[in-house]
């Protein structure tokens, strides 16, 4: 299940798709439309609509900007305040503005990784072990 915080903005004038387990961070920005750069273009109202697409797994911090016609890769993480100009290649963390990518990420075979028991549920112990999960 995805999940969006406060202050999220979707200009959706083409598809915006996102997938499952997607992590919406508040205040992100996500654009498909944007205006033309010619100033003739943008004095006769015309605008350009590109589809974005998050694939599955994807954490955006918040004040992310994502821009037309862009990509964020599976299992990507898009830093706080990134503006999103091209593609994000999967398994991969950006930042910046530009975003660039800062580091590559591990890659983990379905229902395996860091703390994730063979039954799928996390083996990790809480830093607050009075709390209930």
């Amino acid at each position: 299940m995805s999940s969006s915080n406060v202050l999220c903005t979707i200009l959706d004038c083409n598809e915006v798709r996102i997938g499952p387990n997607v992590l919406i961070g508040p205040a992100i920005q996500i654009y498909a439309a944007a205006h033309l750069l010619e100033p003739e273009g943008r004095i006769r109202g015309l605008k350009v609509d590109k589809p974005i697409v998050i694939e599955d797994n994807v954490w955006m911090g918040g004040g992310a900007v994502l821009l037309p016609g862009v990509t964020i890769g599976r299992n990507a993480v898009v830093g706080a305040g990134a503006v999103v100009p091209r593609n994000v290649p999967s398994n991969t963390v950006v930042a910046g503005n530009p975003a660039k990518v800062i580091r590559h990420l591990e890659q983990w075979p379905e229902g395996s990784g860091p703390g994730i028991s063979s039954a799928g549920e996390s083996s990790q112990r809480s830093r607050y072990p009075n709390r209930a999960r």
